[in-house]
C-alpha cells in the first residue's frame, strides 16, 4: 500500500501557523518601534524644555550684564571725570566740584567713593599714595562722621575689588589713614564693629567680614588706645 498524500487541510494548517507566527513577529516590531517612537519623543520634549530654560536663563543673565555694564559705564564716566579733574585742581576745588551740579553725583558720599577710585592706582602701593593725596580726601570729608564713614568703605571697596593684591597690607593702609588724620579714631571703630556698614558700597557681607579679621590687630591696638586715653 502506498502511503496517503497529505491533504489540502494539512497545508493549510502550515500556511496558519506561519502566518500566525509572522503576524506575531510583525505585530511585535510594530510595537517596539511604537515604544521606541514615543520614548525619542519623550527625549526629544525633554530636551527642548532645557534648551528653552537655558535660552531663558542665558537672557535674563545677558539683560543682567548689559544693565550693570551700563550703570557701570555711567560711574567710570563719572570718576575719569573726577580723575581728570584732580591733576588740575586743589583739594579744596576738587571738594567742591564733587558736590557740584556739574558732576551729577546723587549724594556727598557717593562723590566720596567717585574720589576714592579717582585719586588712586590699584597697581601702586596704596600707603604713600594716602600720603601724597591726603588733602583732597580730608578736603571732601572734613570731620563729618557720614564722610568720613564713606571714604573709609569707599577704600574696603578699592581694596577688596581693585587693589586685591594689597589686602594684605590692609592695616598698614588703615593706619595711614589714621596717622594723616583722614579718618579719626571713633570712625575707624565704628567701622570695624559693623561688617555691614559697606555694603550700599556694593561690598558682600563675607568680604567685609575678611576684612575685618584681617585688620583686627590695628582694631585692638586703637580701641586699647582710646581706651588708655580716657
Amino acid at each position: 500500500d502506498s502511503d496517503p498524500e497529505p491533504s489540502d487541510d494539512d497545508d493549510d494548517d502550515d500556511d496558519d501557523a506561519v502566518w500566525a507566527t509572522d503576524t506575531s513577529a510583525v505585530a511585535a516590531l510594530a510595537r517596539a518601534k511604537e515604544q521606541l517612537t514615543d520614548a525619542s519623543a519623550s527625549m526629544v520634549e525633554v530636551a527642548a524644555d532645557e534648551l528653552e530654560k537655558k535660552a531663558t536663563l542665558e537672557a535674563a543673565a545677558a539683560a543682567k550684564a548689559a544693565e550693570e555694564s551700563e550703570s557701570e559705564e555711567e560711574e567710570d564716566e563719572r570718576i575719569a571725570k573726577v580723575r581728570g579733574y584732580v591733576t588740575k585742581h586743589d583739594a579744596k576745588e576738587t571738594a567742591e566740584y564733587l558736590v557740584s551740579d556739574k558732576l551729577g553725583c546723587e549724594s556727598k558720599e557717593l562723590g566720596v567713593h567717585f574720589l576714592v577710585e579717582a585719586l588712586f592706582d590699584e597697581d601702586e602701593p596704596l600707603v604713600p599714595q594716602i600720603k601724597a593725596k591726603k588733602a583732597y580726601m580730608i578736603a571732601a570729608c572734613g570731620q563729618d562722621a557720614k564722610l568720613q564713614t564713606a571714604l573709609v568703605c569707599a577704600v574696603e571697596l578699592f581694596i577688596t575689588e581693585s587693589a586685591t593684591e594689597q589686602f594684605k597690607q590692609y592695616v598698614a593702609i588703615l593706619k595711614e589713614l589714621y596717622d594723616e588724620d583722614v579718618l579719626d579714631e571713633e570712625i575707624i571703630l565704628k567701622w570695624g564693629a559693623d561688617p555691614k556698614s559697606a555694603a550700599k558700597f556694593g561690598v558682600e557681607l563675607e568680604t567685609s567680614q575678611a576684612v575685618r579679621k584681617q585688620v583686627k590687630p590695628f582694631l585692638e591696638w586703637l580701641a586699647q588706645d582710646d581706651s588708655d586715653s580716657d
